[in-house]
């Protein structure tokens, strides 16, 4: 039996490299790492993917001819209107069962 938990620093930090996009500017990824511990990868992946539609709507509205971004900001804005889908209780649970059960 093999339990799986919730992404450790490590994991978190991949699957936000996998969708930063390239022309994002003035992004720490330790940030983000740091303010996602707790998320499950949906998480990670509707707060990205909030930041980079936040960043277009900004971009269009403002009329901008090259629009940059996303920025640290959008990232920011988008992981603190996220709601973490696992609650501590059952994060805890995980990591009992990975304890007391895991094995290969």
């Amino acid at each position: 039996m093999i339990p799986i938990g919730l992404p450790d620093d490590q994991a978190r930090r991949a699957i936000w490299e996998r969708y930063i996009p390239a022309a994002a500017v003035d992004v720490d990824v330790d940030v983000l790492v740091e303010m996602t511990e707790g998320f499950s990868p949906a998480d990670i992946e509707y707060a990205a993917r909030k930041a980079s539609q936040s960043a277009l709507e900004n971009a269009v509205n403002s009329g901008a001819e090259n629009p940059e971004g996303p920025f640290i900001d959008d990232y920011v804005a988008a992981i603190s209107a996220t709601r973490a889908t696992v609650s501590a209780d059952v994060a805890a649970e995980f990591w009992e069962d990975i304890e007391n059960v895991g094995r290969l």
